[in-house]
């Protein structure tokens, strides 16, 4: 949907492909920059992705709202930054990418995207932000696989103030 939401440069439909970026500004009128996405179809999901060039722009932190099926609505701040103390690098060079865990697998039929921080930009509102892919993620371990919590062939070697495991 493109209500509240200019095109700055790119094609809305890239944003599903990762072919190209998207720059996208909110409307004269709108009051923040929202990215909303209605499903044709209810779709599964547990995590949304958000993968933005490491650049002015970049997607840093806001809320998703997320409309199930059954019409709940579920509000999920996100932010890129990393927690106290933990330093992590980009699971991709050169990209931004901001996951949004919704907490368990539901399905969605809209979900709306409230951009508050990007890249580059201070202010009340971003002016405009870019986007290469909105990715919608079901599984990370399929349900298929049978869990195997035992823990097998475990073996422990003492060392100087240390001790070394090694299991399968």
């Amino acid at each position: 949907e493109q209500e509240g939401l200019t095109v700055a440069d790119g094609s809305l439909e890239n944003l599903f492909t990762g072919e190209s970026t998207v720059t996208v500004a909110p409307a004269a009128e709108a009051e923040e920059l929202s990215i909303p996405i209605t499903l044709e179809e209810p779709t599964e999901m547990s995590e949304i992705s958000i993968t933005s060039p490491s650049t002015d722009g970049a997607v840093q932190a806001g809320t998703a709202q997320v409309e199930t099926e059954d019409g709940q609505i579920l509000n999920v701040d996100f932010d890129v930054s990393a927690p106290t103390g933990t330093h992590a690098i980009s699971r991709t060079a050169g990209a931004n990418v901001v996951t949004i865990d919704l907490g368990m697998k539901v399905p969605v039929k809209k979900v709306t995207i409230t951009v508050s921080k990007v890249e580059g930009q201070t202010g009340d509102k971003p002016e405009f932000a870019t986007v290469t892919q909105i990715e919608f993620l079901k599984d990370i371990v399929s349900n298929a696989v049978a869990e195997d919590t035992q823990v097998k062939n475990l073996a422990a070697t003492a060392g100087d103030e240390e001790v070394t495991l090694i299991w399968d």
